[in-house]
């Protein structure tokens, strides 16, 4: 067991002793040690600093901005359910964007950024703001998302452009899986009047898609 240990020392002596004698390495080491041990500190300050209120404060500020309904921002530390978001910050300064509906949590992201989490909180309302928007401005031969993701984007770009940015990237991952079909509205429109006359759903089917085919 000693020939292993006298090994070791000797490799750890002259590490230490050809750190020591190369003075940019030397230079290199405390450098890096004060970058690190200043980022640590700015972390540290901005966790302990950061609170519900402040979150609040900012959401505030930039719902003025979109002339946002207050029913559609967070609330903060508790839920009022019925898939209301609501934001939580635990004991280490993690932030957190929840969703609960009858008791039940249907989501949870995770963050140390306040602007992600801002984001989080802007997509969703923004998202609803859109809808709103589509069904005031409908047009029945297009799909309503068109309308719905223009007008989103553009109301994040007010915000953000990165976050503009973001929520364009989440719109095209959707239409790849789930393309624009214009007709869709009309579809729909017209399966129900033939529900309402009594076909089968496979005849429904077959006649709303003969009428309004897929584009």
């Amino acid at each position: 067991m000693s020939a292993p240990k006298a090994g070791i020392n000797a490799t750890s002596c002259a590490y230490t002793s050809e750190t020591t004698n190369n003075p940019q390495r030397v230079a290199f080491t405390r450098m890096l040690a004060v970058i690190l041990s200043r980022l640590f500190n700015i972390f540290k300050v901005t966790m302990i600093k950061l609170s519900l209120e402040d979150i609040k404060r900012k959401v505030d500020e930039l719902a003025a901005k979109l002339n946002a309904p207050s029913d559609l921002l967070p609330t903060y530390g508790y839920s009022r359910d019925f898939a209301y978001p609501h934001i939580e910050i635990d004991s280490v300064g993690l932030l957190h964007f929840v969703v609960v509906e009858r008791g039940q949590q249907l989501e949870r992201k995770t963050t140390d950024n306040l602007d992600t989490l801002l984001y989080w909180i802007f997509s969703g309302v923004t998202f609803s703001m859109s809808c709103t928007y589509e069904l005031e401005h409908r047009i029945e031969d297009k799909d309503c998302r068109r309308i719905m993701f223009d007008k989103q984007e553009e109301l994040l770009g007010t915000l953000s452009d990165t976050w503009r940015q973001k929520e364009n990237e989440e719109h095209k991952k959707i239409l790849k899986n789930y393309p624009f079909d214009d007709l869709a509205g009309l579809r729909a429109t017209y399966r129900g009047q033939l529900r309402q006359q009594g076909y089968t759903e496979i005849d429904i089917d077959k006649l709303a898609y003969e009428k309004y085919p897929k584009n």
